[in-house]
This record gives C-alpha cells, sequence and structure tokens, in this order.
C-alpha cells in the first residue's frame, strides 16, 4: 500500500487565504486558537486543500457544518475549555483517535467529546460534517453530567436524528430573523441536545450527586415562576422545602448568583416580549409588570446591564444578543 505524504497547511501554500477563512469565522469566540488550529493541521502533499463552511452562533454555542477533503489535525496544545462538542459525521468517513485508541466514524455516525480533550483527526479522502457545540456549564444548570471522555452514540437515538434535522435547519434560518423567533429557535435546539444527552443514562447526574440535583431543581423552578414578583432566594427554597441558609450553600461558589439568576430570567423574558410582534403596544412598565420587574425603572436598569440596550433601543434591534451567523465560505490552498 503506498504510504500518505503529509504536508502542514502553515507551509501549504496561501496560508493569508487560510487565516481569513478562521479568523472570526470557524472559531469567532475563540480568536486566540486560530493560528495553534491553521498550524496544526496537515494535507496531502499533492492535491488541493478545500473547506466549505457554514456556521451560526447561539445563545449555548454554536453549530456549523463542513465540508473538507483530506487533511490531518494533530490536536491543540491548548485547546478550547468547557466546551461539549456533539459531532454528526453526513458523508464520508472520519478517523479520531483519543487515549492511543482510534474511533472509526462512517456516515450517520455521532459522537459526542470535551474539546478540551480533543483527538487527532484524520480525514483520507474527503468529508461532510456537522457540529454542535455546547458549554459545560449550560449542560450542567440543565441537569446533564459533565462529559470528561470520548463518547460515541447511537444513530438510532430516538433524538438524534431529530437533533441533526434541527440544526441543519438552523443553520439555514433567515438573516432578517427576529430576536423573538431566535430566542425560540435557540430554546428548542438546546432542548433537543439536552433530551438526547439525557436519553442515556451515562450522561444523568448520579443520584449521590445531591447539590447537582439541587441546582437543576432550583433552575428549573426560576424558569418557571421568575414571573412572580415575589419570586426571590427565599421564595425558590420555600418551593424545594429546604432552608435558605441550604440552598445557599448550594450556590455559594456559582456565578451568577441565586438572585441573579432570578433578574436575568425576567430581563430576558422582558427582552422577548419588546421583541414579539404581538407585543408591541405593550408600555415598558406593564411589560415590567408581567415579568416580575414590577416597575420601568427596575427593567430599564436590567436591560442595561445585561444586553447594553433601552427598551426602545432593543424593540428597534439595536442590541447584541447571539444569533450572527455567516455567509457559506470557501477556501481552496493550493
Amino acid at each position: 500500500m503506498k504510504s500518505e505524504r503529509w504536508i502542514p497547511l502553515g507551509r501549504s501554500g496561501n496560508i493569508e487565504d487560510a487565516h481569513r477563512m478562521l479568523n472570526g469565522r470557524f472559531l469567532r469566540s475563540e480568536e486566540d486558537i486560530v493560528e495553534r488550529v491553521i498550524r496544526g493541521s496537515w494535507i496531502p502533499e499533492n492535491g488541493e486543500y478545500r473547506f466549505d463552511l457554514r456556521t451560526r452562533l447561539c445563545s449555548f454555542g454554536l453549530v456549523m457544518e463542513s465540508e473538507h477533503t483530506a487533511f490531518r489535525l494533530r490536536g491543540l496544545t491548548r485547546p478550547m475549555t468547557e466546551l461539549i462538542d456533539i459531532g454528526f459525521v453526513l458523508e464520508g468517513e472520519v478517523e479520531m483517535t483519543t487515549g492511543g485508541k482510534t474511533h472509526v466514524f462512517a456516515a450517520g455516525s455521532i459522537y459526542v467529546i470535551p474539546s478540551w480533550n480533543p483527538p487527532e483527526v484524520l480525514v483520507r479522502t474527503g468529508v461532510k460534517h456537522l457540529l454542535v457545540r455546547i458549554s459545560r456549564e449550560r449542560l450542567r444548570d440543565r441537569g446533564v453530567r459533565s462529559v470528561e471522555k470520548f463518547a460515541r452514540f447511537d444513530p438510532d437515538s430516538a433524538l438524534a436524528p431529530l437533533l441533526r434535522v434541527v440544526a441543519l435547519e438552523y443553520l439555514r434560518l433567515p438573516t432578517t430573523l427576529g430576536k423573538f423567533a431566535q430566542s425560540s429557535a435557540d430554546r428548542v435546539l438546546e432542548d433537543l441536545i439536552v433530551g438526547m444527552l439525557l436519553e442515556t443514562g451515562g450522561f444523568r447526574y448520579d443520584p449521590a450527586d445531591i447539590n447537582a440535583g439541587i441546582r437543576a431543581r432550583a433552575l428549573s423552578i426560576i424558569a418557571a415562576e421568575h414571573r412572580d414578583p415575589e419570586l426571590d432566594p427565599g421564595g425558590v427554597a420555600e418551593r424545594m422545602r429546604m432552608s435558605l441558609r441550604q440552598l445557599q450553600r448550594v450556590f455559594q461558589d456559582e456565578k451568577p448568583g441565586l438572585s441573579e439568576r432570578i433578574g436575568q430570567a425576567r430581563v430576558r423574558s422582558a427582552a422577548e416580549m419588546l421583541s414579539a410582534p404581538g407585543a408591541a403596544d405593550l408600555s415598558v412598565n406593564e411589560i415590567a409588570r408581567r415579568v416580575g420587574f414590577g416597575t420601568g425603572f427596575r427593567l430599564r436598569a436590567a436591560l442595561r446591564r445585561e444586553f447594553n440596550s433601552t427598551p426602545s433601543e432593543y424593540r428597534r434591534g439595536i442590541d447584541t444578543l447571539p444569533g450572527d451567523f455567516d455567509e457559506p465560505k470557501t477556501v481552496i490552498v493550493k
């Protein structure tokens, strides 16, 4: 069998094209590792490297669809932290090596891997790939155990095919999507990610981890009842039938804390109402009352703190909410 010869992408020719392709697009929220991604990639000595890319940022991370010709990635010396990658191989085949063991993924395969423990990747011919990235903190808040090592998923699991379809359609949402629709789409996608992981027992918290269960229950109560103006940390503790002191001890190392989380839930509900077409006639004071703030003054202060925006600016769409996207990008390095 003829041996394969590979050369570093950084020495393959037009490295400026590789920089333009990656910088601010491929890993927009992690620009500090862009250089290492380029330097860690190798391509066939005789041939052309092509990379088609489509990405969209969302409130919990990002969604990315890519198509590669043959390449190798030898891992990152300083990998990303606190992020979980869920990968779908749509076409072709990928080899991943981690912990001295090589895993082969054909079309239809699904894997989950922590981004702080990246594998070596080998694509011999070409591959089309979908990646969904979510923060470990977000998963923990939803009651999902931290993913500490590489895991292969059963492609026949109930929610995996639905997540794949929804994620691909999410990338094709229109550029004019409003904030309310964007937020709704983010929730649907996040719920499918959480549901797929919880569908397998290995990602559920161990019942012995009492604190994790308490956190998940408290956050569930906040999500459901933050519109009650009387809800505060004491009210959450009362609903959980435990002392406020015990609940505060569980959250003592958490940032944001309980009070801040209640406020964040309220301001995000207010933001959705400000951007919802059906609520265009509601005054700021009425929205504040409906989401639990009580007064327009408190809502304005929270909106400025969370989104650096006033209610009128937010209604006009002057904000910095997640949901940025890129048009498909193609880079060819000869």
